[in-house]
């Protein structure tokens, strides 16, 4: 009787390398100044609705940079400012 080979017919080939899990923040960079915006303003939202206001403190530990929020921080507020009178 035959013997059946159970060896791993991918023993030779390398594998892939691990692709990085992507954050909430890595995704709005992607989308560059447009991305960071919106997710900044979605974040001042909910950190608005959560706690009645949002600190630098709160985008700092949505993963924010300073860069980031002193570039990008006004306009998001203005979005979210926005957002909110329409959706009243």
């Amino acid at each position: 009787m035959r013997q059946a080979d159970y060896s791993d017919p991918f023993a030779g080939i390398k594998a892939l390398p691990r692709l990085p899990k992507l954050t909430p923040i890595s995704n709005a960079r992607m989308g560059g100044a447009a991305g960071l915006v919106k997710f900044m303003a979605r974040t001042m939202i909910e950190q608005r609705s959560l706690k009645g206001d949002c600190t630098e403190t709160d985008l700092r530990m949505a993963g924010f940079t300073r860069a980031e929020i002193d570039t990008h921080g006004m306009e998001a507020r203005q979005v979210a400012m926005r957002a909110v009178r329409e959706a009243a």
